[in-house]
């Protein structure tokens, strides 16, 4: 599992492997919920997509890969407030990000809370965030 939070890889220099693997249940959160709105919409046990979030925490449109466990493409140097999902590779793998977002524009969005502990052992909740498991 590689953790990058806002652009730099969280090394185990930092962090005990518990701790990384604290961090990466807590910041996949709100993955598990985007993965569970994904699963209704599509009917995949392993879909992928992404949606785009206004400033006020409204999901203002989700868009889905056409194959289970596809991967889709964004540019994220267009897309500025975005959660994404590519399940690529189903259980094995894949990647989640997330980009130009709030604490509380995903709590919002998706409906969570964030353990406030493990966001302050980051130093701060991260605008841009991937988690990525290689299959």
């Amino acid at each position: 599992m590689i953790i990058h939070i806002n652009d730099k890889e969280l090394k185990r220099d930092n962090f005990t492997y518990d701790e990384l693997e604290e961090i990466w249940i807590t910041l996949y959160k709100p993955f598990e919920r985007f993965k569970g709105i994904l699963q209704n919409i599509t009917g995949f046990q392993y879909p992928s997509g992404f949606a785009l979030i206004l400033k006020k925490s409204i999901i203002k449109n989700i868009y889905i890969g056409q194959e289970e466990e596809s991967s889709i493409p964004l540019d994220t140097k267009n897309h500025n407030r975005f959660i994404l999902i590519n399940n690529y590779a189903g259980p094995e793998g894949g990647q989640w990000s997330w980009k130009g977002l709030t604490k509380s524009d995903i709590e919002q969005a998706l409906n969570i809370r964030f353990d406030n502990k493990i966001i302050e052992k980051l130093g701060g909740f991260p605008s841009n965030m991937i988690l990525y498991r290689p299959a």
